[in-house]
């Protein structure tokens, strides 16, 4: 026999979370429950080992900043800002970006990972599928802004170039997959 099984919505997830907090007496926002959802991708099983762990590390109140830092998400603006920096190519600007980021002595990788998950929102957004993206209403309302001010193409060369370094398993560390990136997507 062949079974074919499908992702479960995110909503249906958050739902599901939400349940749980609540016969478990967890406080959790749904803004965390939606992060938490959307970073299991669709499997139920993630998302409630996900909540396990973070319960079972914070305990019955759980914040946002809590579940960013145990997902490896840095909830850092520089992530919009190397956006902003991609659509108006300057160059110089996400260079500066970039190091500032790893002066902070934070990981590369969820900081690219949060970067391509913005460029894949504008994409949506310009390709007039953006409807549901789980973000905060600022943040597509800034995403809005700055996809009038790129065309498709270039936000799709950015997609490509940043995407690429989250399955070529860049060092953590090293500045220069981002900046090669950055270069290669404005100069090209």
């Amino acid at each position: 026999q062949h079974f074919d099984f499908r992702r479960i919505a995110q909503s249906d997830v958050v739902s599901r979370l939400g349940h749980i907090c609540s016969s478990e007496g967890v406080e959790v926002k749904p803004e965390t429950l939606r992060l938490i959802a959307r970073s299991a991708t669709g499997s139920l099983r993630d998302a409630e080992n996900i909540l396990e762990q973070l319960i079972t590390y914070y305990g019955t109140e759980i914040g946002l900043q809590q579940a960013q830092a145990t997902l490896g998400i840095s909830g850092d603006r520089r992530a919009r800002e190397m956006l902003k920096h991609i659509i108006d190519n300057d160059i110089a600007a996400g260079i500066r970006t970039i190091k500032s980021i790893s002066g902070s002595g934070l990981d590369l990788r969820p900081f690219n990972r949060e970067l391509v998950e913005y460029l894949r929102a504008l994409l949506l957004i310009k390709t007039g599928t953006g409807d549901d993206i789980d973000l905060p209403g600022e943040d597509v309302a800034e995403l809005k802004e700055i996809a009038s001010k790129a065309s498709l193409p270039q936000i799709l060369k950015a997609v490509k170039l940043f995407g690429q370094l989250e399955s070529g398993g860049f060092d953590s560390y090293s500045t220069l997959p981002l900046e090669l990136a950055l270069v290669d997507c404005v100069l090209t």
